[in-house]
């Protein structure tokens, strides 16, 4: 979950949970969905208030905040 502003470069897979019907949106039309173009971009979370934005870490040892929500993609 995009909880502070964060470069996300253009590589990373994004997806986005509507604040007011809980459903999930993935994959290229995400971007469009929340206006970014196709290179890196540094993003605000209080840019996009009706939803959840969740960018692909790249980390294998991320260490989460506290109360950060995670979306595990299969």
């Amino acid at each position: 979950m995009l909880s502070k502003p964060e470069k996300i470069q253009s590589y990373k897979q994004l997806a986005v949970q509507n604040k007011k019907n809980g459903k999930v949106y993935s994959g290229h039309m995400v971007r469009k969905l929340l206006g970014l173009p196709d290179f890196e971009i540094k993003v605000n979370p209080v840019d996009h208030q009706d939803f959840v934005v969740f960018v692909q870490s790249s980390s294998v040892n991320r260490k989460l905040v506290k109360g950060t929500q995670v979306l595990v993609m299969k």
